[in-house]
């Protein structure tokens, strides 16, 4: 009797196993209709994903090159301001010291106020 018992024990377990296996399977087969259904809805977005990569690689690269003439166009302006800045001091007299400076900058206000106030000549003299 004891025996029996097993037996139908057993077979209740591989009846149960039987059942979850056919549950699992019938699940998987739902899962795989359901994928290729949408199989081809994410193809397509995956296709339109790597156009709008490619483009956006195209843009970085369009920003890069003008940022590098960009850079470039900066530095050409920093010697040029170098080179004025050198010119106008010795233009100055820097290099000379701050008399010569001020020996300039008198003579270039000098000139306008002088213009300003001096009488304008008559030209029916």
């Amino acid at each position: 009797m004891e025996g029996t018992r097993r037996l139908e024990n057993i077979n209740q377990l591989l009846d149960n196993e039987k059942r979850w296996i056919e549950s699992q399977a019938r699940t998987f087969a739902w899962e795989s209709q359901r994928l290729e259904r949408h199989s081809p809805k994410l193809e397509c977005q995956c296709q339109e994903l790597k156009i709008q990569r490619q483009k956006l690689e195209a843009q970085r690269q369009e920003l890069e090159t003008h940022h590098q003439q960009v850079d470039t166009q900066l530095e050409d302006l920093r010697a040029r301001v170098d080179t004025t800045g050198d010119q106008l001091r010795l233009l100055l007299g820097l290099e000379r010291g701050p008399g010569v400076i001020n020996w300039i900058l008198s003579v270039l206000l000098y000139f306008p106020l002088n213009m300003l106030f001096s009488k304008p000549h008559s030209r029916s003299q």
